[in-house]
């Protein structure tokens, strides 16, 4: 996949304290990038650095396969980004809105305010003032103003904070409608677990300036799974038995300690198994982690 944006090394430090350290990213084409961390993780000052606003203390970015400099600012030009509250002419319509910014840009296709105005959502308002907008109306024009000039990676910061149900819902709904039908790679960044993992193919975990960890969502979810573990003497002796005896196929086997992920609640016929085949069973409990718990854990340093 062609590499959209890298990150190597990435501080960023005030007055001798890291805002963000040492942190390491990697985006490839067609991801939905979900940047997951609570409220001054760290997120907003990466997506800075991210778009050039603010100089990293160390590291460097690479933005499509090019390092980022002075020299090539250009390169933002494929950059649509939205960082925290949209600003907007709230005495203007939509339309008058998104056809100042198309001219601030440059972009001489008069059609692409229509355009984006229907890929958003906003047709029916295009000619209502902004100032009489919900807040998730005026996060889709926000958006929208970002699609102007068609970019290939999307950045949005938090674009669902203080929204309500439904907002949050169309917005997430956009989201996943421009990677999918529009072919945009997007970043987005967000404090709630929730609705990263509805949308997210890809997640990075940021607490106090530091990535814990980066992971496919698929990968992430395997992470919840419910499983029996079992801690026994000899953990070949006991896979066989459980394969032979119980057909048991979908396992792991760690340090000891197997996984079983089927017959989860037979949990006392597999321990009556084991030891009636002399396998010494040290416990056996059946586990239920959730996608929350994995996160808390990982940002309380347990896992």
């Amino acid at each position: 996949m062609k590499s959209i944006l890298k990150i190597s090394d990435l501080s960023k430090s005030y007055g001798g304290e890291y805002a963000v350290q040492n942190l390491n990213m990697h985006i490839t084409q067609g991801d939905i990038y979900g940047f997951l961390g609570q409220n001054g993780s760290g997120k907003t000052t990466t997506i800075r650095m991210i778009l050039g606003l603010i100089e990293p203390t160390s590291g460097y970015v690479e933005l499509f396969g090019e390092p980022v400099s002075k020299r090539n600012y250009q390169v933002f030009r494929r950059i649509g980004s939205m960082v925290e509250y949209p600003g907007a002419y709230e005495n203007l319509t939509a339309v008058e809105n998104l056809e100042i910014h198309r001219k601030l840009m440059g972009i001489k296709k008069r059609d692409s305010v229509e355009e984006v105005l229907h890929l958003v959502g906003l047709s029916e308002a295009r000619n209502k003032k902004v100032g009489e907008f919900s807040l998730g109306m005026k996060q889709r024009l926000g958006i929208g103003r970002t699609l102007l000039h068609k970019p290939e990676l999307l950045v949005l910061d938090e674009p669902t904070n203080g929204l309500d149900p439904v907002g949050i819902k169309e917005i997430r709904e956009l989201i996943v409608t421009l990677a999918k039908r529009d072919k945009i790679t997007i970043l987005v960044s967000s404090h709630l677990l929730s609705e990263i993992e509805q949308m997210a193919t890809k997640i990075g975990i940021i607490n106090k300036g530091l990535l814990l960890e980066e992971i496919t969502l698929d990968s992430l979810i395997k992470k919840s799974e419910r499983y029996i573990r079992v801690k026994v003497n000899d953990a070949d002796a006991a896979i066989e038995c459980l394969t032979k005896n119980l057909n048991i196929k979908e396992f792991t086997v760690e340090n000891g300690v197997l996984k079983v992920y089927e017959r989860l609640q037979e949990a006392v016929d597999i321990n009556r198994l084991l030891v009636t085949n002399n396998i010494d069973v040290e416990e056996i409990c059946l586990i239920e982690d959730k996608l929350e718990d994995y996160f808390l854990k990982l940002i309380g340093g347990l896992v």
